[in-house]
């Protein structure tokens, strides 16, 4: 019954919301900001509910006071449209900074819209994909550009004809070490770069041993999973997933072991674990 109500209030939104125009994000985090509506924006995140869970908790630890400091710096790593970095730059204020990585034109075009809009001048966009060298790769552009990616096999699941395009490619290490000025500290770093993040990860060594930030990492494959669990279990992490807001449990396990790595991960630096837990309880 209810995929049947969501086809109808999909199709009704669309009687209204017309593509190319902008629209105010009703409700949530991005309330009052304005998103450009195209063939692929969807009703959730339009309205605000798309990555609830996902803002609850990042907004959680703001308000705990993780992300204070002179001049906190958050990396949007496969930002799509420009959610997160929309997000993230109302979250940090005009102290902050936002490097945002899309490699893909389309979206990447529509989030410079939406930054220019909602008159948004600290998020820098990155025309990049972050993977283990700096150079070029070939990344596979989908037509639904939820799924475009680094990796052919994650691009194939959509279902889509894909084009080839060689897109500029650098390290999460190799670029902070450009951008990094005094007094800056990265707090965060969001991953969602569609099964290409266990190229990725351990090529951010430097920034995680300097800085110490939480990461948001969305798995999407079992090698993805494989490399949150090495990175948490490496370098003094604990995992919160977002997904259903439990801890985890077996870093040596992925899914579907219900105590394993997977799904949507928050990565809790381990000298911060006992407040963030305390931060991010889930009221029952």
């Amino acid at each position: 019954m209810i995929k049947p109500i969501r086809v109808l209030g999909s199709r009704l939104f669309r009687l209204f919301y017309h593509p190319q125009r902008f629209y105010p994000v009703l409700f949530g985090p991005l309330r009052g900001l304005q998103l450009r509506f195209g063939p692929h924006v969807n009703l959730q995140e339009m309205l605000g509910f798309w990555e609830r869970n996902n803002f609850a908790a990042i907004t959680r630890l703001r308000d705990a006071g993780f992300f204070a400091g002179a001049h906190p710096v958050m990396y949007d790593v496969g930002a799509n449209f420009g959610l997160y970095s929309l997000f993230f730059s109302r979250l940090l204020g005009r102290a902050g900074r936002v490097f945002a990585f899309e490699p893909a034109d389309f979206p990447r075009s529509l989030m410079i819209d939406n930054l220019r809009r909602n008159n948004i001048g600290n998020v820098m966009v990155e025309n990049l994909a972050c993977s283990d060298t700096t150079g070029t790769a070939e990344f596979y552009v989908a037509n639904n550009h939820h799924t475009s990616s680094l990796r052919s096999e994650r691009a194939k699941g959509s279902k889509a004809g894909l084009q080839l395009a060689q897109v500029g490619t650098t390290t999460l290490d190799h670029h902070w070490g450009n951008v990094a000025t005094t007094g800056e500290r990265v707090v965060l770093v969001k991953i969602d770069i569609e099964g290409a993040a266990d190229s990725a990860l351990p090529h951010c060594q430097r920034i995680i041993s300097s800085e110490r930030p939480f990461f948001l990492i969305e798995s999407h494959s079992l090698k993805e999973d494989a490399a949150i669990g090495a990175l948490i279990d490496n370098f003094g992490y604990c995992g919160y997933r977002t997904t259903n807001n439990r801890w985890v449990a077996r870093l040596d396990r992925v899914y579907p072991d219900p105590d394993g790595v997977w799904g949507t991960v928050l990565l809790v630096p381990k000298e911060h674990e006992r407040s963030a837990r305390s931060a991010l309880r889930h009221p029952d």
